[in-house]
């Protein structure tokens, strides 16, 4: 039977390859390794978009981001959830997210204030760590069910783990890099005059900050662990992927879709274990939170006029079902798509151009980082793909303009 509470952890730029769960080799984090291990995994999330407007569209109202703004989606997750007896609170350090649509239908928010950044000497002194110490208030026993979201800024707030933890990353060898000791995350476009080694430098900078979460995580589980009342259902995800100079960009927001702005973590640590120590390589999006918690909460999505552009993964979870869906439509900036199935990874700046299909294609899962454009040597993929894409976008925009 359900818990009585939801905990949803979002964090931004966290990229599903930083974490030992998905393959990470490179830094320890044992506090999320140990959350993955008492969860249900999804090898296969990828955002619908990059900007935080649209993800959080598909994330509080399965609603994807190609319908636009014509749609008038259903109500949002925590108005949905009130409906069922659960208090919702928001618990952010992103000032923008309380403008959201959505954002609204929560009983109370707790907005923490920006502080100058500054070097922080440990892991808890950190801004983000202020976000999880205000959480871990937040998880005490209550008498009413209880919806937390909490949303942190994550790799795209401050920098400021302890530069120690950077330390041990890079070489010790004379003329090796220093460590990055900037405060702010990097937004940069790479180009010849870089040093080639500023991407590993940026690389050890990001890993000591996903190290700063790891501890914060490792709170949360202690909290919980104490709390008299752990029926706690927790939701760990990150929003959007962060580049490391897989495609010549570090930081920032990358409208072109690739594989390092869109692949992120999924894990869902049911209070009565279901689903622990198994994970999915099925193809799941932010879509697909909303209809799952209702599932979970209600045994049926059946919501009457009440639609979903995600599907509940409970089936999955519990009887380790196949899903239906075939492939995933991403939107970036300006007219960049991308298309990803079970084999190939389709993506194209100018999808208005009906005669020209020109794109890049990638063959997956073998092509991890996209790096390697095969399109020149599969035309008849790249049509398929492009129809396939066409024909989305279509479908989409039909049912925005008659909703």
């Amino acid at each position: 039977m359900p818990g009585e509470n939801i905990l949803v952890i979002a964090v931004a730029g966290l990229r599903a390859a930083s974490l030992g769960a998905y393959g990470n080799t490179s830094f320890s984090t044992p506090a999320l390794d140990q959350l993955a291990a008492e969860s249900f995994l999804l090898d296969n999330c990828y955002a619908d978009a990059v900007e935080l407007p649209q993800i959080y569209r598909a994330l509080w109202q399965s609603c994807h981001p190609l319908r636009g703004d014509s749609r008038v989606a259903g109500p949002a997750l925590p108005r949905l959830l009130a409906e069922r007896g659960f208090a919702a609170t928001l618990l952010t350090d992103e000032p923008a997210l309380a403008q959201l649509s959505g954002a609204e239908a929560f009983g109370e928010l707790v907005q923490l204030t920006d502080a100058a950044p500054a070097r922080a000497d440990d892991a808890f002194q950190t801004g983000i760590a202020r976000l999880f110490t205000a959480a871990c208030d937040e998880l005490q026993p209550s008498e009413s069910k209880r919806l937390i979201w909490l949303h942190a800024r994550g790799l795209y707030g401050p920098w400021d783990a302890p530069l120690e933890l950077q330390e041990p990353l890079l070489a010790h060898e004379e003329g090796d890099p220093p460590p990055c000791e900037d405060l702010l995350p990097p937004d940069i476009m790479l180009d010849d005059s870089h040093d080639p080694d500023t991407a590993f430098r940026w690389s050890c900078a990001y890993a000591a900050q996903v190290m700063v979460l790891d501890a914060c995580i490792n709170a949360i589980r202690e909290t919980l662990a104490e709390a008299s009342d752990n029926g706690w259902l927790v939701v760990f995800l990150g929003l959007r992927g962060f580049p490391l100079g897989e495609h010549g960009r570090i930081g920032g927001i990358d409208g072109r879709l690739y594989v390092e702005q869109l692949h992120v973590p999924l894990l869902w640590r049911f209070p009565d274990g279901t689903g622990r120590l198994a994970r999915s390589g099925e193809l799941t999006s932010h879509l697909d939170l909303l209809p799952t918690l209702l599932d979970w909460v209600d045994g049926s999505v059946g919501l009457g006029s009440q639609s979903f552009d995600g599907a509940s993964l409970l089936p999955q979870i519990q009887l380790a079902d196949a899903s239906a869906r075939q492939e995933l439509i991403a939107v970036g900036s300006g007219d960049t798509r991308a298309i990803r199935n079970a084999e190939w990874t389709f993506r194209r700046d100018d999808v208005a151009s009906v005669d020209d299909i020109q794109g890049e294609l990638f063959v997956r899962p073998d092509d991890l980082w996209e790096a390697n454009d095969v399109a020149a040597l599969c035309p008849e993929v790249v049509d398929n793909l492009a129809s396939r894409l066409r024909d989305a976008i279509a479908s989409f925009t039909a049912a925005a303009e008659s909703s």
